[in-house]
């Protein structure tokens, strides 16, 4: 099954609790929303088991991002099982595991992907297996540092450096009138044009950037929430760990453990 995403780096999944899924994704960052009938999937780059509503094995792509989904039981890998017991303790199944890759890890996939598609359903279940023995026994230590999201390359001139700007100030008051005025747009066209260009809206890309910032943070430094929040622009604690979990499904402590 071959897909092409209807939006720039956004993929839609139905939803079904109990049968799994792998997917893998070259590049990007994995911001997620979770609704009752459906995964979103923005920027991704990371393993994710989530959900199908049935057994799916394919492929999809576009631009430098790729991917695959696959069916897995927790039967295939012990120490998956573990962990998705885990996760499902504190939160819905929908969203069951999350982790970062080690570039060395990612050749890895790549190859075993590239030659598991187009042959037996028993290949690439094997293929999956061997993935997902990288993934769960990989150090923590040995993991990529987050990045930011890519802007998208259809977004050009006085917006691209207003999105620019917020990535690099993320505790700005970037509200939609002051942004419209240094892109030199007026908020209607900035808020269609985003929209259009992107298919979410300017203020989610301000959260989506404060909550990767944040993700930083969490990951590589031992600072309280508190000041993180206030390095972010958040203007609470409780904000920052709402939209964290908004679009990552996972909260401030999950990120601290790296699992």
């Amino acid at each position: 099954m071959d897909t092409t995403l209807d939006k720039p780096e956004e993929f839609h999944i139905p939803t079904k609790p109990n049968t799994f899924v792998l997917s893998y994704f070259e590049t990007g960052n994995m911001i997620t929303r979770r609704g009752s009938e459906q995964l979103h999937f923005l920027t991704p780059k990371r393993f994710y088991c989530g959900t199908l509503d049935e057994p799916v094995i394919g492929k999809f792509s576009r631009g430098r991002v790729k991917g695959f989904l696959a069916e897995i039981h927790e039967k295939d890998i012990p120490l998956l099982a573990v962990i998705l017991n885990r996760r499902m303790e504190a939160q819905e199944c929908g969203l069951s595991l999350s982790s970062f890759t080690s570039t060395k890890s990612l050749d890895t996939v790549i190859e075993l992907h590239e030659m598991a598609i187009g042959t037996s359903h028993e290949n690439l279940m094997a293929a999956i297996h061997s993935i997902l023995s990288i993934f769960c026994t990989m150090d923590a230590g040995s993991c990529d540092a987050f990045e930011l999201a890519p802007i998208p390359e259809s977004i050009v001139g006085t917006l691209r450096d207003l999105l620019y700007a917020v990535q690099k100030e993320p505790n700005k008051d970037w509200n939609l009138k002051d942004s419209a005025e240094q892109a030199a747009y007026s908020q209607c066209h900035l808020s269609r044009a985003f929209k259009n260009l992107t298919g979410y809206c300017f203020p989610e890309f301000v959260e989506r950037t404060r909550a990767e910032h944040a993700i930083r943070f969490l990951l590589n430094s031992e600072i309280g929430l508190n000041q993180i929040q206030l390095e972010c622009g958040f203007g609470s604690a409780q904000a920052m760990r709402n939209a964290l979990r908004t679009h990552t499904g996972f909260l401030p402590s999950e990120f601290r453990t790296k699992l």
